[in-house]
């Protein structure tokens, strides 16, 4: 089958432009993509080395491809594995007629995949994986093909260099950032132990010293461990001191609600107390009457007895006081306070007794 140059060229500059902050198996996937279109095949896949062996399958076009990843990885042979060991190019015309893959062919022989090319992916002039192909019919794998083939196979080991070189950075950053921690930890914990067991920081981290060798333990990990123990011992000195308050306050609002109280209480005590002042005060206090006393409009009013007496002479009440004609009368009661008669004096010129009529 023909393959365009330009075409490769032109989406391999594309894959090449992709940019590093996306997903690595994101753009793997999209080379494989890329690879099954240009090339002109039915499925395409691409395996990548494991810590725990062969090369496994990490990115597939359909269901077909994978199966064939995964039989040559569950029987430990194919022309995929054979690829990467030898480190060559395997191509496959048909793989039904392949007597030494026969078991492979079985197993995918209903889902019609005959012709089979793989490439090894190389990484500092290593194989780290392999870029496959297959097609439904037999097909005999033309240089053009291989070399385009080829290309998408160094397009993939770019990536994968990439990812590698920025997950060695990243390491690295998380190894500086995990040493720059460590410090922290140490000189915390040097600080916390000296502050609680009253010792200087040289002899504080000899202490954390013998307690990471004899636990065989880093010394990284001792100290965050005593960071910790000093913080729970702080976190339930605070929970202690809360609770105190807590219960002082309670203390305090009872005696308040006590003193409030009793405050009430000797309100009400005194008012009680005033009103029974207030009552005896009133009995004792003595009834007056309206008779003991007459008044007239302006004052009392007494009832005195006039005698007889010469025209000029003086008169005299009834408890012999004297007084004038004109003059007031003198009350008869036991204050001796003077008081004025409504009555008006008898007159000082009385009528003669009239003569009896001797003669008859």
């Amino acid at each position: 089958m023909t393959v365009d140059g330009q075409l490769v060229a032109r989406t391999v500059a594309e894959l090449r432009a992709m940019p590093d902050a996306e997903d690595l198996l994101a753009r793997l996937g999209r080379v494989v993509e890329a690879t099954r279109t240009v090339v002109g095949v039915d499925g395409t896949g691409l395996t990548l080395v494991h810590d725990d062996g062969p090369p496994r399958w990490v990115a597939t076009t359909d269901a077909a491809m994978q199966l064939l990843e995964e039989v040559q990885h569950d029987f430990g042979e194919g022309p995929c594995l054979a690829a990467f060991a030898e480190d060559r190019v395997v191509a496959v015309q048909d793989l039904g007629t392949e007597l030494v893959w026969d078991r492979i062919a079985v197993v995918v022989r209903q889902l019609q995949v005959r012709g089979v090319l793989s490439m090894p992916v190389r990484l500092a002039d290593q194989p780290v994986g392999t870029l496959n192909v297959y097609a439904t019919q037999p097909r005999a794998w033309s240089p053009a093909e291989v070399q385009a083939l080829g290309a998408f196979a160094v397009v993939t080991a770019e990536l994968v260099r990439t990812a590698v070189e920025l997950a060695n950075h990243q390491l690295e950053v998380a190894q500086l950032r995990q040493a720059l921690a460590s410090r922290v930890w140490i000189e915390q914990a040097k600080g916390m132990v000296a502050a609680t067991e009253g010792v200087t920081l040289d002899e504080a981290f000899q202490q954390l010293r013998v307690r990471a060798r004899s636990s065989s333990r880093k010394l990284a990990d001792v100290a965050q461990e005593v960071i910790q123990e000093v913080q729970r011992a702080r976190v339930a000195a605070k929970a202690l001191d809360d609770a105190r308050v807590r219960a002082a306050e309670a203390r305090a609002r009872e005696a308040e609600q006590d003193l409030q109280a009793a405050k009430t209480g000797l309100a009400r005590r005194t008012a009680a107390q005033d009103r029974t002042q207030d009552d005896l005060a009133t009995r004792e206090r003595p009834p007056t009457s309206e008779s003991s006393s007459p008044m007239n409009a302006t004052g009392p009013l007494m009832t005195v007895t006039m005698s007889p007496t010469p025209v000029n002479g003086p008169r005299t009440c009834a408890t012999g006081s004297p007084t004038n004609a004109t003059g007031p009368l003198t009350s008869a009661t036991a204050t001796g306070r003077p008081t004025y008669a409504t009555a008006p004096p008898t007159s000082a010129t009385s009528p003669p007794p009239t003569p009896s009529n001797r003669g008859g």
